[in-house]
């Protein structure tokens, strides 16, 4: 689904050098702000194709998919009503976070592109922003769907991985990592667009309406929890992300 944005992402403009503190709380409000825009922007989306379909097909189920997205915006309403974008810490499964968003997810790929699920709860716990990592989710899944042709399949996989002390480990904790891989079939990505992914603004698809915040938004949420991302792709073979998150059980230990 191609749809157009339910909310006009607001522009970031960059400021010229250095600038007062003010200033530089104004701007990364401001940038926040986009990103709640951007993500609402999905959730909306998603809300309003299940109920366009719900309406055509007496589909009642395609009703539980937009009320759980509407849900999800109403949360993220809130927090911009607040005035800052900080959760509660808290504990959970990736796994289960993932398979509790079976339906959204496929809802937000649909109909062009399909969305598998292999994910399997129990191999622990991680400590972070619950919302955030869903959005972080929702945000891959849609930019696959538009990688994809007709017909792509995304596939999102759970797992779990060790980081051993070593010089090529970098910035990454020693330790066991719970893993969420969401993969494609799609048209994948350039090695030079790969190395500035993450930066804001940034984007695989500026031809069709990409405002480069989606990957921004994925790694600040990874990052906020202690993990990390990892990319893999070659053009026209699909992109390969994997989310790890720290175990909250070697935290604890």
């Amino acid at each position: 689904m191609n749809a157009e944005p339910l909310i006009e992402t607001p522009p970031v403009v960059p400021l010229p050098g250095a600038m007062p503190a003010d200033l530089r709380v104004g701007e990364a409000e401001a940038s926040w702000i986009a990103l709640v825009a951007h993500d609402l922007n999905n959730l909306l989306q998603a809300a309003s194709a299940a109920v366009s379909l719900a309406r055509a097909g007496g589909e009642l189920r395609l009703l539980d998919v937009a009320e759980s997205a509407l849900r999800r915006g109403a949360s993220m309403a809130r927090a911009l009503v607040s005035g800052g974008p900080a959760e509660p810490s808290a504990l959970f499964d990736p796994a289960e976070l993932a398979l509790s968003m079976r339906s959204l997810l496929a809802q937000a790929a649909a109909p062009r592109v399909s969305v598998h699920i292999e994910a399997r709860p129990g191999a622990g716990q991680v400590r972070g922003d619950r919302q955030a990592l869903e959005r972080a989710l929702l945000n891959l899944v849609v930019n696959a769907r538009e990688a994809c042709a007709e017909g792509g399949q995304i596939r999102i996989r759970s797992g779990l991985r060790s980081v051993r002390p070593s010089p090529c480990s970098g910035a990454r904790r020693p330790g066991r990592y719970l893993t969420l891989e969401v993969a494609d079939n799609g048209t994948g990505i350039t090695p030079a667009l790969c190395a500035r992914l993450f930066e804001p603004r940034v984007t695989t698809r500026a031809d069709r309406g990409g405002h480069g915040l989606g990957l921004a938004q994925v790694r600040g949420a990874v990052q906020q929890a202690g993990g990390f991302v990892e990319v893999v792709s070659t053009p026209g073979a699909g992109a390969r992300f994997v989310l790890a998150l720290p175990c909250a059980d070697d935290a604890a230990g």
